[in-house]
């Protein structure tokens, strides 16, 4: 008598056909399970056997599969791995099928990879040129530079024209007085003055001393006046003039001594008018 068997793919225990879990481990055998048919008396080593055997069967297939599966993953990295279901079938005497490990096909080898240097060889630098049509630089102009102006020489004043008393006539047109009594100072304004004569008069009263006429800083005429030895009045010619210029003064001093033979007496501030007059004739002559 025949019966279909299902044999769990866990732990290989034989259920009945119409199971669809293991009695044993519980797992679903109606469609992961191995289902075959028992005959009486058709192998001597009884179904035990031949379940034992097909289970042998599937661990030394899962034993060679994975490492077979592990060899590839070593050897060839970038290929992904097979899922491989393997599913024991029986043959037609009711054993089952001998597993045969299908081959793996060789992984292509990877093609070695160019170095950088043999893709891309260095371009050499080329020393910049300008094209021959490029203008070359023009260079800048330099700024002008400000010539200095000539200073104008400057042009010497004429020397003066010398002026001297050497029209003159020797002969006074005209008179001043200066002295006791008088103005102390003359000065010609616009013409010069050409003095040809210079008349002295002594004020005789208690008192000798000296006279003087100062042209400038310098004396032009000096009279002393002392005891034994003093005239009333005293001229002077000059046969060549005296010049005296515009805005140049004569100016009339006195100095008071006293009489000598008197030392006890103040002869010089008793109140007495003492002195001199002098009166300068000259003629005028223009400047140039």
């Amino acid at each position: 008598m025949e019966g279909t068997k299902l044999i769990c793919p866990r732990c290989g225990r034989q259920n009945p056909d119409d199971a669809l879990f293991c009695n044993r481990c519980g797992v679903r055998v109606r469609s992961g399970g191995v289902s075959y048919r028992s005959r009486h008396g058709e192998s001597p080593m009884g179904g035990g056997s031949q379940v034992l055997l097909g289970l042998a069967m599937v661990l030394l297939a899962g034993v060679v599969l994975g490492g077979g599966a592990f060899v590839l993953l070593r050897s060839n990295p970038g290929v992904p791995p097979t899922d491989v279901a393997v599913v024991p079938t029986l043959t037609p005497s009711g054993g089952l099928e001998t597993f045969v490990q299908p081959t793996a096909s060789p992984s292509p080898s990877p093609s070695p990879t160019p170095s950088p240097s043999a893709l891309f060889s260095p371009t050499p630098l080329l020393s910049p040129t300008l094209p021959l049509d490029t203008p070359s630089p023009t260079p800048a102009t330099p700024a002008p530079t400000a010539t200095p102006r000539p200073r104008p020489t400057p042009t010497p004043a004429p020397e003066a024209t010398p002026v001297n008393c050497e029209a003159a006539t020797g002969t006074p047109d005209r008179t001043v007085v200066i002295g006791l009594g008088n103005a102390s100072q003359a000065t010609p304004e616009t013409r010069a003055w050409c003095v040809d004569v210079v008349t002295t008069r002594i004020v005789f009263g208690s008192t000798f001393g000296t006279a003087r006429l100062m042209r400038g800083n310098r004396t032009l005429v000096e009279v002393n006046c002392v005891p034994g030895n003093c005239q009333q009045v005293y001229e002077r010619i000059f046969p060549d003039p005296r010049l005296v210029r515009p805005g140049q003064t004569l100016r009339y001093e006195f100095t008071c001594t006293g009489d000598p033979a008197t030392p006890d007496d103040d002869e010089c501030s008793d109140g007495t008018p003492d002195g001199a007059t002098f009166e300068i004739g000259y003629e005028r002559i223009s400047v140039p």
